[in-house]
């Protein structure tokens, strides 16, 4: 019967229901009937919409909303990543990686669902062989306590699984995941020994090419200079074919002994993020980064990072740890740093932080500055910003910072058209925001935060205050041992 289901849903995919020659719709043309069948293919198949990108494409974004919900989930839980370590779950220490797979009961059987497990090194990063600039912790093929298990909240089961009723595992159930989030449960099963796998492939990244094509947005950035955008789209709403992010640009200015002359570091001139390596898996794809730090045309020295995608985000982490740094803060004179997202006309666009008069509320793109824009702030315990494209997608930034780094940390928020820079491909604030961190404490240069870019289709009806709280509210879970009965979820 599931895959009847799914047969009928993909004869829906076209315009005349249930025709084999049909063509996929059109943006805004799938209609009802067509919709709630794709919406029922859905719930029984996690991967039915990375499998039908035109439809994905097709969707308005009241359909995509609509869908979200109608599968149970949130906004945020949408797009969560599940990362659990190894230590969390004693029965995976030390299995094979590749024996390893993540099932759950969806369309009355049991199915698997896309994950990865990345193996980390000593600095708690993704370990990438060859390349890594730090050993791996443990053994290679093995998960050890700091290795990371991932997959996608969505993918999640609506119920726990009952061999009777869903069929039998071909290997042991090392562990039931069961979740809560928002009062709804969910189920996922850690699985050794069923070969079973879902080819569906969320995230793709060459680091050759500066190439990554996701389930919700695809980008090209400079090889040389990862930083550098040279197109970023969104694959959902009714402008596919317009180019938002315009640029991410970071810079570090400050005096030394005093106020002037000035010195200035920034990603277009010298500080360059080359991309060295990409692990490219289903769920996430991580590269390495190589920031060459240039002083009168001559590299001076490296700074290595990382960056994390997901098919609806980018994370940052950034660890500078400068050798000497602390002899180099006591000769730094007012020193600023500030990193910013420079967008490509959004008017019309709605926009909000989390230290703003009201939370709740929005401000409109529209080449000037309301009450609301002007006194809107940034901390590093109200560290968000949020802007709603009005073309179906929303961008969701969070900043954590340790405490004590930077001693005051600023909103940066532009919205003026005539405020140009000469690290744009399109002139003009609209808008331009990010953050600006001014003072380092004296003695200490060890540089830590972790800047995380969500593409949600929308925060939803709460609003982006909601949102994020549950950012730092995620599906929690507990692994249980099925072996002992089960009492089946209302």
């Amino acid at each position: 019967m599931v895959f009847i289901r799914k047969s009928m849903a993909a004869l829906c995919f076209g315009l005349v229901v249930g025709s084999a020659h049909a063509v996929a719709p059109s943006y805004g043309k799938v209609d009802a009937a067509t919709f709630e069948q794709a919406v029922a293919a859905y719930r029984d198949d996690p991967t039915y919409l990375v499998d039908n990108q035109a439809l994905l494409r097709a969707l308005t974004p009241e359909q995509l909303s609509q869908a979200i919900e109608k599968l149970d989930l949130t906004h945020y839980a949408y797009l969560h990543p599940v990362v659990i370590k190894g230590k969390e779950v004693p029965e995976l220490i030390r299995q094979s990686v590749g024996d390893i797979s993540v099932m759950v009961v969806r369309g009355g059987r049991m199915q698997p669902i896309p994950f990865q497990i990345d193996e980390m090194d000593q600095k708690g990063w993704v370990y990438l062989p060859d390349v890594s600039p730090n050993k791996l912790e443990g053994t290679y093929g093995k998960i050890d306590p700091v290795d990371e298990l991932v997959f996608m909240y969505r993918d999640s089961g609506y119920e726990p699984y009952v061999p009777t009723q869903h069929g039998e595992v071909k290997g042991r159930i090392l562990k039931e995941l069961a979740f809560e989030h928002q009062g709804k449960a969910r189920y996922a099963y850690l699985v050794q020994g069923d070969a079973r796998r879902k080819p569906a492939d969320y995230v793709s990244f060459d680091a050759k090419t500066g190439v990554s094509n996701n389930t919700y947005y695809q980008f090209r950035t400079n090889p040389a200079n990862f930083l550098d955008f040279q197109d970023f789209r969104a694959n959902v709403g009714p402008r596919q074919d317009k180019r938002v992010l315009d640029a991410i640009y970071g810079e570090l200015e400050t005096g030394v002994f005093t106020a002037w002359p000035k010195l200035s570091f920034n990603t277009l001139d010298n500080i360059r993020p080359e991309l060295i390596f990409a692990k490219d898996g289903p769920v996430r794809a991580t590269g390495l980064l190589k920031l060459r730090i240039v002083v009168a045309g001559i590299p001076v020295f490296n700074i290595l990072s990382q960056v994390t995608l997901y098919d609806q985000g980018i994370v940052l982490p950034v660890s500078i740890q400068i050798p000497g740094g602390e002899v180099l803060t006591r000769v730094l004179n007012h020193p600023r740093f500030y990193l910013a997202l420079d967008f490509n006309d959004i008017q019309g666009g709605h926009v909000n932080a989390a230290g703003s008069q009201d939370p709740d509320g929005y401000a409109v793109v529209d080449g000037k500055l309301s009450e609301l824009e002007r006194t809107a702030t940034i901390s590093h315990e109200k560290n968000w910003l949020w802007m709603d494209s009005r073309l179906g997608w929303d961008v969701f930034a969070r900043f954590d910072i340790p405490p004590g780094w930077p001693e005051e940390l600023r909103l940066l928020y532009q919205d003026d058209l005539k405020a140009t820079t000469v690290w744009e491909h399109f002139p003009g604030a609209s808008p331009r925001l990010g953050v600006d961190a001014r003072g380092f404490p004296v003695g200490k240069l060890d540089i830590s935060l972790n800047v995380g870019l969500w593409f949600p289709d929308t925060v939803g009806a709460g609003g982006p205050r909601r949102f994020g709280e549950e950012t730092r509210s995620p599906p929690r879970w507990v692994g249980r041992d099925i072996s002992a009965p089960m009492a089946r979820a209302d």
